[in-house]
């Protein structure tokens, strides 16, 4: 009798534990291509931003399906014709072996940071829009400060905390 408890033991662990894995395997997401990515921000020359874009490089050793997710408004491959398919954020495409590079451009157009860009001609204060033809000793100052609508997190580790950066230009 004690024979027959121990099998049936063991045996509704083993289900258990197949029925388990089986239910883990099944609810797994499909895993990233691994990749390098890099944010690229367009600034008006007030320091506002325009838009942001990522672009996406992997180096791939043998043909292959790249599984991507990211929350782009629209998404444009930079190596071939290939198309790329985007659902609810999943970006999946065919790419072949070598260099493969897809851009994406992001719905958001938060920074970390919040840029000021200001213009000194000759000392004096001017806006960028009245530059165009004038000469003299250009001074553009940048202030960058954190924006309080992203996460802090993002500040701390992206630039290390500039106070305030200048530049002067050559004539």
């Amino acid at each position: 009798m004690k024979q027959k408890i121990k099998k049936t033991g063991i045996l509704c662990m083993t289900a258990a534990i197949t029925l388990a894995n089986s239910n883990m395997v099944c609810s797994a997401a499909t895993v990233n291509t691994p990749k390098q990515e890099n944010v690229f921000a367009n600034l008006n020359e007030d320091g506002s931003v325009n838009g942001i874009y990522v672009v996406n490089g992997y180096q791939l050793t043998e043909d292959t399906q790249i599984v991507d997710y990211g929350t782009y408004s629209s998404i444009r491959n930079l190596t071939s014709s290939s198309l790329l398919e985007n659902e609810n954020g999943m970006i999946t495409t065919e790419a072949n072996k070598g260099n493969f590079f897809y851009q994406g451009n992001l719905e958001s157009t938060d920074l970390p940071w919040d840029i000021t860009i200001t213009y000194y001609l000759d000392g004096a204060e001017i806006k960028a829009s009245d530059l165009a033809g004038k000469s003299g000793a250009l001074k553009m100052v940048i202030d960058v400060t954190e924006n309080k609508a992203v996460k802090e997190a993002f500040f701390d580790n992206c630039m290390n905390r500039p106070e305030r950066l200048k530049m002067l230009l050559p004539n």
